[in-house]
């Protein structure tokens, strides 16, 4: 109806729609809203041999109503499997969780479902993501997920991983997982690697700042007054990759030189010229 009146599509303009249409008294017994296709089978819907299925690790997680859908129709009781308690609770309607069995959300094969009230499924080991972080120490956790900075892949695996991403035949979350960092982390290897050439500068951590490289950050940002820490970075990688610092670098020098604003560069420059 918004898009039919040619109202933007937001908060506002339904909760204004919602004020007229109570103000002039108009029924809306018609919008059916979700239930619009309600007694009509969707063509699109999956039958349950095609939701009960091992998914890819990396695609995203299976509705619950889909899942609950699918096993009903397999002839799978809607009751807890451990108290036995059915969809009713004092009278009216309890929505029965579906548990994976082994903490793993990808896998919604049948035997690794369940239906589960909400007291049992919060009793189990992988609730929630109880199972979520790997233990240490692991053999299998060190290869599917890299639990220590040491069990990670050297940076020609890491290369091959990134151009795989590139070529579309891995998604960054299963990058990520590869590498056994965040996928946050994942955008700055990748970003380095296509910016620098080298993931050594990621390796090696923070390194210490020398006078020479402080000397070239206040003396780039005095010549170029305007520009942000983001830009002075930049352009200080194009002139030298080797040397290159990351932002955050560039706005802790610049603000321990009391450099960190245009008017305060202006300001020095104009001292250093004897202007007054």
């Amino acid at each position: 109806m918004l898009r039919y009146l040619g109202l933007p599509l937001n908060g506002g303009s339904h909760a204004h729609l919602r004020r007229r249409i109570d103000t002039l008294g108009i029924d809306t017994a018609h919008f059916l809203g979700r239930a619009h296709n309600r007694g009509r089978r969707s063509p699109r819907r999956l039958r349950p041999d095609e939701v009960l299925v091992l998914r890819a690790t990396d695609r995203r997680r299976a509705h619950p109503e889909v899942l609950r859908r699918a096993l009903v129709e397999s002839g799978v009781p809607a009751t807890c499997q451990l108290c036995g308690i059915g969809p009713v609770w004092n009278g009216r309607p309890l929505t029965l969780h579906v548990d994976h069995v082994n903490g793993e959300f990808w896998d919604c094969r049948p035997d690794n479902l369940r239906f589960l009230c909400p007291n049992c499924h919060s009793q189990t080991p992988t609730y929630a993501g109880r199972n979520r972080r790997p233990t240490r120490g692991s053999a299998e956790d060190s290869v599917r997920y890299g639990s220590t900075r040491g069990d990670r892949p050297d940076d020609d695996t890491v290369r091959d991983i990134v151009e795989r991403v590139a070529r579309g035949h891995l998604t960054v979350v299963a990058a990520a997982r590869l590498i056994g960092c965040h996928r946050n982390h994942f955008y700055r290897l990748r970003r380095r690697l296509l910016e620098a050439g080298s993931l050594t500068t990621m390796r090696g951590g923070s390194r210490p700042r020398t006078e020479a490289q402080q000397d070239r950050v206040i003396a780039h940002a005095l010549a170029h007054p305007t520009d942000g820490p983001k830009a002075i970075a930049r352009q200080l990688r194009t002139l030298d990759p080797t040397g290159a610092v990351s932002h955050g670098t560039v706005s802790n020098i610049l603000r321990k030189a009391g450099l960190n604003t245009i008017a305060a560069r202006r300001s020095r420059l104009l001292a250093s010229a004897g202007v007054a």
